[in-house]
């Protein structure tokens, strides 16, 4: 079986685990549990908290201590274990903290799957920009699998979905073993040697090396490490954090995080939105809007598509262009659903608000990472997957959820709730934040990196 095939199955597994139950579990608390709406809320909230602080330290500790495929493995095991105690709970006070200890797990592993499939990729001398797309869209696939397996076998709201989740974490616990171990940087340094992020051959520590690949050159302590990480920073491992230091990654992290605080703004507030659209008198008859995880559905079916436009588009308009094109793309979705509604109009719109989802969601998420991978040293590369994904998953997730739920109660009066205006502000800000992207950020490389296959 090639890489490729076998980076896939992790991919499907990977995201079949969350697939399991991030739709539908809150769905369960409230209708099986009797939870109340703030306790669910509270409960997923524990995913910007545990992003803020999982990814990034895991990451460190994949880069300099333990091989990234065991600690993915340690994090689909404890995960698994987790599940199954939260498919036993029933009351909400436990519950907010089991699922921190779950996501806890969860996170970062997010990050480390990503390391894995690009060191794998590069072990074999394969272009990540290329392959790396195929591989991420079968985690869509089995985002979608799940789901569907969840609502076909009527386990919706049973704790049954947790069970099939907790199962499919210790298959993917185990199969990760079996992929290729890649060295922490503690015993690349007992080997006395440093091997460049292009993949070429192994380099003699001391002198001057460069950070990143064709970056500047730094001035090597006599230890062999920069100068700049003699410090406390390299001793406890926090050289990720060193790459805030380099403006282009400073901006592209605080864009990553303010991005961030709209991503998973519509899959939170966008079913209730829906459910209201549904109890409106002219939505009688319609389908689509009285089971809104179907229509949800096109959201993760358009990802496949775009997520195999990436390799074309990174390499004709680079990275720039491409996040750019995403933030677009989530003003877009946010226009669609202000103004959807159940007429004919009003669903095509809500149909194309789905659809462009994919363009929004994938342009930034995994061109995000490929470009992260492009520039950042391969001692450090975990670290960097990690602080991303804490980025966007921690606090941007966070802000996002805490400022999005006020929004909504400040349009909220004994009418009902003003979606539409709910909406036209999030797409307000993320206009705000098009125009500062492309004027802040430069996507410019270094000069031996812009020699290589790819311009990102």
């Amino acid at each position: 079986m090639t890489i490729q095939a076998r980076l896939k199955i992790m991919s499907f597994l990977q995201f079949f685990i969350w697939g399991s139950w991030l739709i539908t579990l809150g769905s369960y608390m409230i209708k099986t549990l009797a939870f109340s709406g703030t306790q669910v809320g509270n409960i997923y909230s524990m995913q910007g908290i545990a992003a803020c602080i999982m990814p990034l330290l895991l990451g460190i500790i994949a880069d300099k201590y333990i091989a990234a495929n065991r600690l993915y493995a340690l994090c689909h095991l404890s995960g698994g274990v987790i599940l199954l105690i939260m498919a036993q709970i029933t009351n909400a006070e436990t519950m907010i903290w089991v699922m921190l200890l779950n996501l806890m797990a969860y996170m970062p592993s997010l990050g480390l799957a990503n390391a894995i499939a690009h060191f794998c990729l590069k072990q074999k001398q394969l272009d990540t920009a290329v392959h790396f797309p195929s591989i991420r869209v079968f985690g869509t696939i089995g985002f979608i699998a799940a789901m569907w397996i969840i609502s076909l076998s009527g386990n919706e709201l049973s704790p049954v979905q947790l069970y099939i989740a907790a199962a499919a974490s210790f298959c993917l616990a185990l199969y990760s073993l079996t992929l290729p171990s890649q060295p922490a940087a503690a015993a690349q340094v007992r080997g006395g040697l440093d091997r460049p992020a292009c993949g070429g051959a192994p380099r003699q520590r001391g002198g001057l090396e460069a950070l990143t690949c064709g970056g500047a050159l730094q001035q090597k302590g006599d230890s062999g490490r920069p100068a700049a990480t003699e410090n406390w920073a390299h001793r406890l491992g926090l050289e990720a954090l060193v790459l805030l230091k380099q403006p282009r990654l400073a901006v592209f992290f605080a864009f990553a995080m303010l991005l961030g605080v709209v991503l998973h703004i519509t899959n939170t507030f966008g079913n209730p939105f829906l459910h209201d659209l549904a109890a409106r008198p002219e939505a009688a008859g319609n389908v689509l809007l009285r089971y809104p995880d179907i229509l949800y559905s096109l959201s993760q079916i358009s990802e496949i598509a775009f997520i195999l436009t990436i390799p074309f588009f990174l390499k004709k308009f680079g990275i720039k262009i491409v996040m750019a094109v995403s933030v677009s793309a989530w003003i877009l979705r946010f226009v669609f659903f202000a103004f959807g509604g159940a007429s004919s109009f009003g669903m095509s719109l809500l149909v194309l608000s789905m659809l462009v989802y994919g363009c929004a969601f994938d342009f930034f998420s995994i061109s995000g990472s490929i470009f992260i991978e492009k520039v950042v040293d391969s001692s450090m590369r975990s670290g960097a997957q990690g602080l991303f994904m804490t980025a966007v998953n921690g606090f941007g997730t966070f802000i996002g959820m805490y400022l999005g739920g006020r929004i909504i109660d400040y349009f909220t009066d004994e009418t009902g709730r003003n979606w539409q205006a709910v909406w036209l502000v999030f797409a307000a800000y993320s206009a705000v934040l098009l125009v500062l992207f492309l004027v802040i950020f430069r996507a410019k490389e270094p000069a031996a990196a812009a020699t290589g296959p790819h311009n990102v």
